[in-house]
């Protein structure tokens, strides 16, 4: 099914780092529902 296939490739990007630094961003968001997939930044 196309998403759990998305949510595959999704984790597999995953940067726990990342993940850290947003769930302190975000207080109100559970820290177990993000992800910490970075973005490209267009200009």
């Amino acid at each position: 099914m196309i998403i759990e296939e998305i949510r595959s490739e999704l984790f597999g990007l995953q940067d726990a780092a990342y993940r850290e630094f947003q769930g302190k961003l975000i207080p109100t968001v559970a820290a177990h529902t993000i992800i910490g997939v970075r973005t490209p930044q267009f200009t």
